[in-house]
């Protein structure tokens, strides 16, 4: 506006040294005056010299190209989340398979011997179907058309979604935070319960409320502080702890779902990045120029849309930490998106707990995350050739999911990593009956016991045989 009025240069004031307004990154190259920003606090002082002062434009001999450590920090948040929420995924996963082996031998000990805490295992099965999520096609279907559908409901109605965005942020990071002190937070040795509640199965820790009291006020001094200039540590804090324990949370059964959920993701990046623009309408500047159709995704992840300018919050932040000259001009701060780091965790975590021999799960799961901060590696590159935002899982879904591929093929585990292993304990229509307990005895009556014993042997026989018939 200011190059077609004739202006000779154009000084924006601005409170902050964040972009004054303009994308920088596109428009800044259409100009022919100089432009330069400055301190609001510098004009002030300016106004007070008298109606004559004489200014110059510093621009510093700084190449954009510099590296900036922020890269390094966004790697280490993404890596060290999937490397910790996948081997904690893992371990879950076995550790549900051991308690499931146990269920089953019990149950079949109890077809002989009648046990009186069967309330008792009926508790400790729904507390066990609280404590993971297993994934399925169609819940994997309804998850990618639910997930389209709500960032095209961003897109365009922004400054209300925004809100409820950063409530529930609010409610999943501190549970999330206190799901990860919480194994180690239960060795307080405070043992005093409340009252039972009518809305609760069982008692409540007083510990474990104040656990979450503090994980719960940290999330909120982050909604509070959330503009300020160090929130970002808070969001990331928050961020890395609702992160590892979604991953935790949520298993896959098979490496046929999860190559189904990464494809699906894959492709939805990708049209919501470099698709969308052919799509959305152009905007039209002084009736001279057209910006081309803006990016979905892009749009919604900086907070574009935005006339409240709030930002989502599911991502990882981290603000330039190179303090050049130039980088003070460009200060947009360096994103990842939460699903860049969930979406392929799930694989590492699946390659972690899948039931195979102890070495199989070490060369899965480290080469996994080594894949992965490839794949990380590969998007910074991309990123900085093409200087435009870039779908991450564009590069991360081939690295994670081919590296799985090859060595399952290598190994000859390719099938059982397709299928999964649905190894569980003995079924209960098992041809081997269950472990009669030994009787020993003396005396008169032991060619009788001794008699009950061939009885009860022989009838197991022949209810095995009669079973694998009618399997049959």
């Amino acid at each position: 506006m200011a190059e077609q009025h004739q202006a000779k240069a154009v000084i924006v004031v601005s409170s902050t040294y964040v972009s004054p307004g303009i994308n920088q990154t596109s428009d800044i190259h259409r100009f022919t005056i100089p432009s330069g920003t400055m301190l609001k606090s510098d004009f002030i002082k300016i106004q007070k010299l008298g109606k004559t002062v004489e200014m110059m434009i510093y621009a510093p001999e700084v190449s954009d190209k510099l590296f900036d450590p922020c890269m390094v920090v966004i790697f280490l948040l993404a890596v060290v989340c999937v490397a910790v929420g996948g081997f904690w995924s893992g371990l879950t996963v076995i550790e549900r398979q051991k308690k499931q082996e146990e269920k089953e031998k019990k149950k079949r000990e109890k077809k002989y011997v009648q046990s009186s805490d069967q309330g008792k295992d009926e508790t400790d099965d729904e507390k066990e179907d609280e404590e993971h999520l297993d994934i399925t096609v169609p819940a994997v279907i309804v998850f990618f058309v639910l997930v389209c559908a709500f960032l095209v409901l961003l897109y365009f109605f922004y400054d209300y979604l925004v809100y409820v965005i950063i409530s529930l942020f609010c409610i999943a990071g501190s549970m999330g935070l206190y799901y990860c002190i919480q194994p180690v937070w239960k060795y307080i040795p405070i043992r005093t319960s409340t009252p039972k509640l009518p809305c609760c199965k069982s008692q409540l820790e007083v510990k474990n409320l104040i656990l979450y009291a503090l994980c719960l006020t940290f999330a909120i001094v982050w909604a509070v502080e959330r503009h300020e200039s160090y929130a970002w540590v808070l969001q990331d804090i928050l961020g890395l702890a609702f992160c590892i324990n979604m991953l935790k949370t949520i298993q896959v059964p098979n490496l046929k779902i999860c190559s189904i959920l990464l494809i699906l993701l894959f492709l939805y990046d990708i049209f919501f990045v470099f698709i969308t623009p052919y799509f959305t309408k152009d905007e039209e500047i002084l009736d001279v120029t057209k910006r081309n159709g803006e990016s979905i995704m892009v749009k919604v992840a900086t907070g574009g849309a935005s006339k409240s300018k709030e930002r989502l919050p599911m991502v990882f932040v981290v603000p330039k930490l190179n303090y050049s000259p130039y980088s003070s001009c460009l200060n947009q701060p360096s994103m990842l998106g939460f699903g860049d780091v969930i979406v392929p965790g799930l694989l590492v975590g699946y390659n972690h707990g899948i039931d195979l021999n102890v070495k199989s799960k070490k060369i899965y799961y480290i080469a996994t995350v080594i894949a992965y901060g490839i794949g990380m590696i590969i998007t910074f590159v991309a990123l900085e050739l093409m200087q435009t935002g870039q779908p991450a899982l564009l590069y991360l879904v081939p690295c994670t999911l081919i590296t799985t591929f090859v060595i399952g093929c290598i190994r000859g585990e390719f099938k059982l990593l397709w299928n999964g292993i649905k190894k569980v304990g003995v079924p209960e229509n098992s041809e081997s009956p269950p472990p009669q307990p030994d009787i020993v005895t003396s005396g008169p009556d032991t060619a009788s016991v001794n008699n009950v014993n061939e009885e009860m042997s022989s009838t197991s026989t022949i209810d095995s045989e009669n079973r694998s018939l009618i399997r049959k």
